[in-house]
């Protein structure tokens, strides 16, 4: 082995961190060529130098450094690697381990705390505007209302957009209504399937799953929040609309700030991969502190939530 495959064996290791991290996992499966070249590129380097550091300072543990040493020596050199290539074969490997050790770390507040993985997926535009509104209706707990190019009217909750696979070709619905659109675009129920979420259904029969409805991401021509009571008083009245042509429009933020969640949890993020950096300038009372301060930041970033609100259709 020589240093090119130890390269490359790093190089593997950004990958294999990219693709398991639930944030950057949707550009790897989006992104081609150059885009993912450097994302790849940027995320090896990354884990490399944590790996570097984090050797180092095992390597001054009495007795199971010089161990570990000791093991990836023998390993390395049962596949040929010269003393000169020990150090970069030491880091190649270490990194491919770390990645995975890496990505399961920050992954955890993300799996903890559904909004916030939302919230850095539509901040660093990891998904479509059909499933940033997806997301956004889903964690306010949410019916949206789906039109399709057939006029086909679908309410329902929307299942949680996938971020594992390229852009959406499907959207998951679990059916609230359903009908069709009349001559004037307005809304006909047919069917009614709000037994379903309100606990009536028999439990000997079919489970909820088994009447969830896929509808393909490609025929659909509108989509909105669904809130029936709104819908009720606004919308479905027998007398003509009689207010005013004009009023002003409230203003909405177009680029919201960010939330103490994603603070903390960049900060969480920041504590991980300098914990080494600790190590080597402070000691082992600096790594404990900075444990601490770590683990503080992944706890407050798993508290935050996303006020709910209503919104009507």
């Amino acid at each position: 082995m020589n240093n090119a495959a130890f390269a490359l064996l790093v190089l593997a290791a950004g990958y294999i961190a990219a693709r398991r991290s639930l944030i950057w996992r949707p550009h790897i499966f989006r992104s081609d060529g150059h885009a993912l070249y450097f994302l790849v590129v940027v995320t090896a380097i990354a884990v490399a130098a944590f790996s570097s550091l984090a050797l180092h300072e095992i390597e001054r543990i009495p007795h199971l450094g010089s161990f570990i040493q000791s093991c990836l020596d023998r390993l390395l050199k049962a596949f040929g690697a010269g003393k000169v290539s020990l150090s970069l074969g030491s880091i190649a490997l270490v990194s491919v381990a770390a990645s995975f050790l890496l990505a399961w770390i920050l992954n955890v507040p993300l799996v903890e705390c559904r909004t916030l993985r939302g919230a850095l997926l539509m901040r660093l535009s990891c998904l479509s505007e059909l499933e940033e509104f997806l997301w956004a209706t889903t964690a306010r707990q949410l019916p949206v209302m789906l039109t399709m190019s057939s006029s086909k009217v679908y309410v329902g909750f929307a299942i949680d957009a996938s971020t594992t696979r390229g852009e959406r070709e499907w959207v998951r619905l679990e059916p609230f209504l359903s009908g069709y659109r009349d001559e004037k675009q307005g809304f006909e129920p047919v069917t009614d399937y709000t037994w379903l979420h309100t606990g009536t259904a028999d439990p000997n029969q079919r489970p909820i799953e088994d009447f969830d409805i896929l509808l393909p991401a490609d025929e659909i021509r509108s989509v909105h929040a669904f809130d029936l009571p709104t819908y009720l008083t606004k919308f479905k009245q027998s007398e003509p609309f009689e207010g005013p042509l004009q009023q002003e429009r409230t203003p909405r933020e177009t680029a919201p700030k960010a939330t103490k969640a994603e603070r903390f949890y960049v900060a969480y993020v920041a504590g991980i991969f300098t914990l080494p950096v600790a190590s080597f300038f402070f000691g082992l009372l600096g790594l404990a502190i900075w444990l601490l301060l770590t683990f503080l930041c992944a706890r407050a970033s798993m508290l935050e939530e996303v006020e709910p609100g209503s919104a009507g259709s």
